[in-house]
């Protein structure tokens, strides 16, 4: 069963042309191919938007994982 928050699945769909059952708790930039430096930016700056949150150039440079991405967003209160 996936953990990942069903909003970041959504985005992550999206952005990576992917279906929702293909988004696992365990992607990365290393076993995503869809998940090049366009997409990143593309990933994230979705991400701002539709939860309304801010990323610092610190958070950017540790984000490898969609786990990456759930930990930075629990520590900002989502």
């Amino acid at each position: 069963m996936s953990k990942i928050n069903p909003k970041i699945k959504d985005i992550c769909a999206r952005v990576f042309n992917l279906k929702s059952n293909e988004i696992s708790d365990d992607m990365s930039k290393e076993n995503t191919p869809e998940w090049d430096s366009l997409n990143n930016l593309t990933l994230l700056t979705d991400i701002e938007k539709e939860l309304k949150v801010k990323f610092s150039a610190r958070d950017i440079t540790n984000i490898k994982s969609l786990k990456d991405i759930e930990i930075i967003l629990k520590a900002k209160g989502l």
